[in-house]
């Protein structure tokens, strides 16, 4: 547990070399790195926390949960444990965190692996009604309770899993069952989803000056297709790579996979000096 931000955050450092900053998306934590992190820590460091209000992180204020906040949070850690990543792997909103902690060039990335990336803001009356609703979820404090006594109800984890189009182990189940099972965290995921202003960042995506590499589940139910081709306009230097027969967790569902992916396009930046690199010995 580190103190940043004026919170305590649950953090896991493992592994040796370039430093990858990992950033989980709304809902999860730590936990959803258990299959990739273990894979890629023979090569680099990674560092992953649970985001303000997750997992085992304390949850801030209200109206702290927003991206600007976060960000500010991240880079307060960043700050006390005296580290600088020089690669980010974002899933969902953690890869819009990962977009925006470079655009305002606080972090100077050399590279984002981005899965399954939700980086365009909702459109038209649905995105309106998404953010109203969270809202309105935010202000009625009963419901953190209800969505999580429903989470320990057999089968309901699965359902939602489903939802999204992933289907992963029986530890990856479990874990998310006990998260949502916890009215803090379930409170904190609808209060992050009533301050998420993807409207500022979308706009500023073609100002991103690391390359991008996307890695897109087939069967991602969150992100639909046509947001990831929208993303291949908008970016200035992107590689998209469809990954077939998994969903919006396609890390936790196929880590194998994505590993394998992750270092061939790191080596691939500047002729694999990044995989070639060293940050201060091992660390457990």
């Amino acid at each position: 547990m580190v103190r940043a931000g004026g919170l305590e955050l649950h953090v896991q450092l493992m592994g040796r070399g370039p430093l990858l900053l990992c950033l989980h998306g709304s809902g999860a934590s730590t936990h959803t790195w258990r299959g990739l992190a273990p894979l890629l820590a023979d090569r680099f460091t990674l560092l992953a926390l649970d985001l303000p209000g997750h997992g085992y992180s304390a949850a801030p204020g209200r109206g702290r949960f927003g991206m600007e906040a976060m960000a500010d949070v991240i880079l307060d850690l960043l700050a006390r444990l005296e580290l600088c990543p020089e690669l980010a792997i974002g899933h969902s909103a953690g890869a819009a965190l990962a977009c925006r902690l470079s655009l305002d060039g606080a972090l100077p990335l050399r590279g984002i692996v981005a899965i399954n990336p939700a980086l365009r803001a909702p459109r038209g009356l649905q995105g309106l009604l998404f953010t109203t609703a969270a809202r309105g979820l935010v202000a009625t404090p009963l419901v953190a309770g209800l969505v999580a006594g429903r989470a320990r109800r057999r089968g309901a984890i699965e359902r939602l899993l489903r939802s999204i189009g992933s289907r992963i182990d029986a530890d990856g189940l479990q874990q998310y069952r006990h998260l949502f099972s916890n009215p803090r965290h379930v409170a904190s995921v609808i209060a992050m989803m009533s301050e998420w202003d993807l409207h500022r960042l979308e706009p500023r995506l073609s100002l991103l000056r690391p390359p991008m590499l996307i890695l897109s589940g087939a069967r991602d139910g969150a992100v639909p297709p046509t947001d990831i081709r929208y993303l291949r306009r908008r970016l200035p230097d992107v590689q998209i790579l469809e990954l077939e027969a998994v969903g919006h967790l396609a890390h936790e569902e196929m880590p194998v996979r994505v590993a394998e992916e992750i270092d061939r396009w790191i080596g691939s930046l500047q002729g694999g000096s990044a995989a070639a690199a060293t940050v201060g010995g091992p660390v457990s």
